[in-house]
């Protein structure tokens, strides 16, 4: 465990002095802290970013095809009025962002007129520290 801090509050330490060392308080000490840390059921959060995708209608579904790949979740699909483009929103995982790879997938070079990625929010990611993993 690093970078956690604990206020010890109270203790009722034995009355021989041979008995409250260092020795003897901190890996007892260690164990129990670090006991109560995993049955306080920690969770790892995952920063997810707003994508946001400017593009032809033709191209629209290969961007659905490589945001499903990279587990995103589209939420808003608007057609720019007067134009064949449309405007694509989306939440994207920050460790799955788009690569320069992802855009020749999607369709011919030039497709993607205009890509905004956006810090958003965090995610709880199903873990448990407390699974044994073999």
């Amino acid at each position: 465990m690093r970078g956690v801090h604990f206020d010890v509050r109270d203790v009722t330490l034995h009355a021989d002095a041979v008995h409250h060392g260092g020795r003897q308080v901190i890996p007892t000490a260690r164990r129990c802290l670090y006991a109560c840390m995993l049955t306080a059921q920690p969770r790892l959060m995952e920063p997810i970013y707003l994508v946001e995708i400017q593009c032809p209608e033709q191209v629209a579904g290969g961007i659905y095809g490589v945001l499903n790949r990279k587990r995103g979740h589209v939420f808003e699909k608007t057609h720019v009025a007067g134009t064949p483009m449309s405007v694509v929103k989306a939440y994207l995982p920050v460790n799955k962002s788009l690569t320069p790879s992802d855009s020749s997938v999607v369709g011919p070079k030039r497709s993607v007129s205009d890509l905004g990625c956006y810090s958003d929010n965090y995610k709880q990611r199903p873990f448990s520290a407390l699974l044994s993993y073999r």
